[in-house]
């Protein structure tokens, strides 16, 4: 079976402990429901390099922090 890695960049921080809450709920509910099919959820991305539009890249970005 294939495997696929899900990722972001991006986005606005909360402006509140609580809407990072509310948000962390929100995705956490989302993971669950895909049950099963989210193999390895929670894994950080780490030590990676990130391809720009334009073809140049970017060593050691670390969005998972």
């Amino acid at each position: 079976m294939s495997r696929f890695i899900i990722t972001y960049l991006g986005g606005n921080q909360p402006s509140s402990p609580e809407e990072g809450k509310q948000h962390f709920a929100k995705y956490m509910e989302w993971l669950n429901s895909l049950g099963d099919a989210a193999v390895s959820p929670a894994n950080p991305l780490k030590d990676t390099s990130t391809v720009n539009p334009d073809g140049s890249y970017d060593h050691n970005t670390n969005y998972a922090e």
